[in-house]
């Protein structure tokens, strides 16, 4: 027998959250409102929450310790995307109704709402509710007891006070905005829903509502659909507007986000994950955005077109129009490029801080280490690097074994990753760093005997490399630490090999010749330094037009090189043809004739 169209939902209840977020029943609070009382118990307790509303009442919100505070409290993200859809869909049965919020009450567990029962959004009884300003609406600190009394609007519109916590707002509801809440995306989206109901729609009528009359006519149906495609197509435009009007702003800018070369890696912004090329999104210019790039395997990020003396990851300004290129190259990773640097493996009694090792990147790009592994002697001892983890230029990083350990003899301010479940031995052991694609990176074979330092078997000093540049497989290149080693910081016998090597320094800068030339693939272009400058090597074609420009930054002085792989600035292949080389300094002789054959 036909039943018509039914919908079964789970029920939002302490067992749906455990399913879904893998949380034990015992270690959820969960909330709702049960008349004025807008923390009714659904399970667990609400003793954490109403300690978050007071706390809220009685401290400063722009203070940047109630700031922190609160982002160890709420699930900030979550809450914004929350409160954004909710104003977008203009559901005006909220937030005096049908809301509940939870926690996992552990340590470090944040609140977060749910949501659920928006039938009264995306207007499906009124023709023009598109233009109601629903943001205005969740900010009223005075309305009635429903929908919106001042509780209900309290956490929304106390955060919107402060300008970190609006900022993230605005610029997470522009996320939105610029990708699930497009027209296009919300008119695909109800066509796929109403297409597949539309063919039983006659027969439900006929099961339920057999007379036919409005409302319960398939006509009826129409004109609520109708209505909600209508508010797709028009609300964006409004959203807009009453954000510049409550809070004051310009008209959105138009930015371009592009990826050099395809397929090498993407950009963080904000909340979003661009992976392609002539992305466009608008965005308010007095409110910054953060973008970081992120490299795809085999890809490290060389630089940003629009800012080349930036970091990876950033803030900026969107004025209209502007465009942000991430230009990656191919990784050309190589044992060395990481460094084990300073290795504790037996600690002496009055300062145990656990087994750990140094890593340290002596290169000038930063390096994505995430998915890495260090093992010891045995294949089977294996700790993975976790996701996210950048090794920039210059930057020193501890795996320790044990990080409570650790901690309680450095300073909290050193970065560290672990803990390890395996122990280096204090009779002679191997420490390998491998990358995600097993490729070994760096190995050193350590000893407690003669020629190895023997001060670090249990005596308190660690095992330092006199200098990240000499071959740390060799005893003659490691000694005994200074008291209890430097762990984030240079070695504490460390070896200038520049001072030693001071006769050997040019006396004027000074570019060498290229070599092979003419060249197919690329090129190595070799200068000399006499002190370490600021600056740049250019590339030009025959008609004097900037093909390149690599920066040089931190050379100290002696030999060094670069190479050119024959690609532009925006990572696209040359054409053949005569180029010219300029070393940016102010000498004689610094320009050098380049012949690109494919």
């Amino acid at each position: 027998e036909f039943w018509g169209i039914q919908n079964f939902r789970e029920k939002i209840n302490e067992h749906f959250l455990s399913a879904h977020h893998s949380v034990p029943t015992e270690h959820i609070d969960l909330l709702d409102i049960e008349g004025t009382n807008n923390w009714n118990i659904i399970h667990g307790t609400n003793s954490d929450y109403i300690e978050l509303i007071r706390y809220m009442e009685t401290n400063e919100i722009t203070d940047p310790i109630v700031q922190n505070a609160l982002e160890n409290w709420i699930d900030i993200k979550s809450f914004m995307n929350y409160y954004g859809f909710q104003i977008f869909i203009d559901n005006t049965d909220w937030p005096g109704n049908n809301i509940k919020y939870w926690r996992d009450h552990r340590v470090g567990g944040k609140w977060r709402w749910i949501l659920y029962d928006t039938d009264f959004g995306f207007s499906p009884w009124e023709e023009n509710a598109y233009t109601f300003n629903t943001l205005e609406f969740a900010l009223e600190d005075n309305g009635p007891g429903w929908p919106n009394p001042p509780w209900s609007t309290f956490v929304f519109r106390t955060l919107m006070e402060n300008d970190h916590f609006r900022n993230s707002f605005i610029n997470i509801y522009s996320d939105m905005l610029n990708t699930v809440l497009q027209p296009d995306y919300i008119s695909h989206t109800l066509d796929s829903l109403a297409n597949h109901i539309a063919s039983v729609i006659p027969a439900h009528r006929d099961r339920w509502y057999n007379n036919g009359n409005w409302p319960n006519s398939a006509v009826n149906w129409q004109y609520r659909l109708n209505n909600m495609i209508s508010f797709g197509d028009n609300r964006r435009s409004y959203a807009i507007a009453h954000l510049m009007e409550e809070f004051g702003l310009p008209d959105t800018a138009q930015i371009t986000v592009n990826i050099v070369p395809e397929g090498s890696g993407s950009i963080q912004l904000n909340t979003l994950e661009i992976t392609e090329s002539n992305w466009q999104g608008h965005y308010f210019p007095t409110v910054p955005i953060d973008v970081e790039a992120m490299q795809n395997d085999g890809f490290i990020f060389s630089h940003w077109l629009e800012y080349p003396d930036s970091n990876i990851a950033m803030s900026i300004a969107v004025t209209d129009p502007s465009s942000l290129t991430a230009v990656f190259v191919e990784s050309q990773l190589t044992p060395g490029d990481v460094v084990i640097n300073e290795i504790n493996y037996n600690s002496s009694d009055d300062h145990d801080s656990g087994d750990w090792i140094e890593l340290y990147n002596p290169g000038e790009i930063h390096i994505d280490i995430s998915g890495w592994m260090m093992k010891d002697d045995d294949d089977q001892h294996i700790y993975n690097f976790p996701e996210e983890t950048i090794l920039d230029s210059g930057e020193y990083l501890i795996v320790a074994a044990d990080l409570d350990l650790f901690f309680a003899r450095y300073s909290s301010d050193i970065r560290v990753v672990g803990p390890f479940d395996f122990g280096l031995s204090g009779g002679g052991d191997a420490v390998r760093i491998f990358d995600d694609q097993q490729t070994l990176i760096d190995t050193v074979v350590y000893d407690d005997i003669d020629p190895w330092p023997i001060e670090p078997d249990g005596n308190g000093p660690t095992l330092e490399l006199v200098n990240p540049e000499n071959d740390n497989a060799l005893p003659e290149s490691w000694t005994s630490s200074q008291q209890y080693g430097s762990p984030g910081q240079q070695n504490t016998n460390f070896l200038n090999v520049d001072e030693l090597e001071k006769e050997n320094i040019p006396q004027v800068h000074t570019l060498m010749a290229a070599y092979p030339n003419p060249f197919n693939g690329s090129v190595r272009i070799p200068f000399k330094l006499a002190s370490q400058i600021t600056s740049s090597i250019t590339i030009y074609n025959i008609i004097g037009q900037k093909v390149l420009e690599i920066p040089i930054k931190n050379y100290g002085p002696g030999d060094h090189s670069i190479v050119w792989d024959g690609r532009n600035q925006t990572g696209y292949n040359v054409g053949t043809g005569v180029y010219f080389v300029k070393l940016n300094v102010n000498t004689k002789n610094n320009y050098q004739k380049l012949i690109y054959l494919k």
